[in-house]
């Protein structure tokens, strides 16, 4: 029993750090600010604690920075295709949404 303690006790940690900072983005309310944002990096995407997990299987030494650096291209794709895709319905003149005429 103490043995399979010692292997959560880590994890008991990491939840309550967790816990505590998302009880701090909700009493600032800077999580909604956060979450509109939309941005891939950040570490209060629900997948990025997943991703860090699954990139530590095969490479025992990465860390947040290292899963950061490698999702600023997939950041950076993902904006320049946005835009790319809303100045061309722009440019159609398309409607942007339900209830949203670009003229």
């Amino acid at each position: 029993m103490a043995h399979g303690l010692r292997e959560t006790a880590p994890i008991l940690v990491l939840f309550f750090a967790i816990s505590q900072f998302l009880a701090y983005f909700k009493w600032t309310g800077i999580g909604e600010i956060i979450a509109i944002d939309a941005n891939a990096i950040t570490p209060m995407s629900p997948y990025f604690v997943m991703a860090l997990g699954f990139l530590q299987r095969y490479r025992r030494a990465a860390g947040i920075g290292t899963l950061a650096s490698m999702t600023i291209p997939l950041a950076f794709t993902l904006l320049v295709v946005w835009t790319l895709l809303f100045f061309a319905f722009w440019w159609l003149g398309s409607p942007l949404g339900p209830g949203a005429p670009v003229r």
